[in-house]
């Protein structure tokens, strides 16, 4: 019986995280159809997708060659084990930048399966990169603060390496040489171009399922002032007692929606890097009705020329409060704020609910801390 693969290779930032969350919600509907969605550790407390069969060399970084998978032999056996047809996602997939890895992702896959789909969803490259860098700002990135560095802007500087990343063009064609350009499934990541305006249906749509459970959003992306105190956090935490714990505390405390200051100037000087490659990978596809394959719509952003000097001071003044907030972290025991709410909340429990506040703020994401204000909350206000 003949095998097909769906290979969901990314790109990030555009809905990825969203889609995989809704092909385990949809599993039931998948199977009626003859796929298996796989994925491993999401029952671990991981996400589902395949991440963990990619790597990349955790001492000379993400650059120049990007990642590869760990173990060939591995993902063979893993995915010969899974019944029918096949639908693996990892947007992890467009961090390989060796032509020759996918060229031995090829010859391993094709031992499993006999016709294999490679979907891509592709993005304007200053959207993108604007999108992307911000996952940067978040801990445990390492592979964004490799290639798109810490800057605290909204939009990065150009650099040579981004283009490992951004020049579709090359980079997907290296896919497109592998596994033929009739098994390269390429789509735009705009609203209008998508069907009905979303990234989950439109996946599921190639898949021939109209019918599906539609999941929350998820990856939602940080505020540009979110953004820009991570990358500060992220990028010098040496100087922190606790950047992880500071970071946490800085992104619970609400900001302004929106991006940021960003300069039209600025943001057409950096899709011009990659307009003439758009030009050819738009000519080979037929993708979209745009010469350049993206709409050339720059209205989003500012008409102020030159925000660097500004942008340069506020990151000063941002920066001084994170290392205020952070010595508050030093000297204060969250523990001791949380058991001495809990020891006063038969005595005092409007004051048990101020303590569990503060502890709160310092450990925003804690489980029984917020389990406990909730039921305080219910019991003094909701009487």
């Amino acid at each position: 019986m003949k095998k097909q693969l769906i290979l969901h290779i990314g790109c990030h930032k555009t809905g990825t995280t969203s889609i995989q969350h809704a092909l385990v919600d949809n599993k039931n509907s998948l199977q009626d159809i003859g796929y298996t969605y796989y994925y491993e550790g999401y029952e671990h407390g991981g996400m589902p997708n395949f991440h963990s069969y990619l790597a990349f060399d955790q001492n000379k970084g993400l650059l120049p060659l990007g990642m590869w998978v760990r173990d060939h032999k591995k993902m063979i056996q893993d995915l010969s084990s899974v019944e029918g047809n096949v639908i693996v996602s990892s947007e992890n997939f467009s961090f390989v930048f060796d032509k020759k890895e996918v060229a031995r992702i090829k010859r391993s896959l094709y031992k499993v399966f006999d016709s294999i789909l490679v979907v891509c969803y592709i993005r304007r490259q200053d959207r993108h990169v604007i999108s992307h860098h911000q996952e940067g700002a978040k801990p445990h990135r390492r592979a964004e603060y490799d290639l798109f560095g810490h800057e605290p802007t909204v939009l990065p500087k150009h650099k040579k390496e981004h283009d490992l990343y951004l020049d579709y063009y090359t980079r997907l064609g290296w896919w497109a040489d592998e596994f033929g350009e009739d098994n390269i499934f390429l789509r735009v990541y705009d609203r209008k171009a998508l069907k009905d305006g979303d990234v989950v249906a439109d996946f599921f749509n190639i898949m021939g399922l109209d019918e599906f459970y539609k999941s929350r959003n998820r990856n939602t992306s940080l505020t540009g002032v979110q953004a820009r105190g991570g990358h500060l956090i992220q990028g010098r935490q040496s100087e922190f007692f606790d950047h992880i714990r500071l970071y946490n505390t800085f992104i619970s405390i609400g900001s302004p929606r929106g991006k940021g200051l960003i300069s039209k100037e600025d943001a057409l000087d950096y899709y011009g890097n990659y307009k003439e490659g758009n030009r050819l990978l738009n000519k080979k596809y037929c993708l979209t009705d745009d010469e350049y394959l993206f709409d050339e719509d720059f209205s989003e952003y500012s008409d102020f020329i030159d925000c660097s000097w500004a942008e340069s001071n506020e990151n000063e003044v941002i920066f001084h409060f994170l290392k205020w907030v952070d010595s508050l972290h030093m000297h204060v025991d969250v523990d001791a704020l949380r058991d001495a709410a809990l020891e006063l909340e038969n005595k005092n429990k409007n004051l048990s609910y101020k303590l569990m506040l503060l502890a709160r703020f310092f450990r925003p994401q804690g489980p029984l801390i917020n389990r406990k204000l909730e039921k305080y909350s219910e019991d003094l206000f909701n009487k």
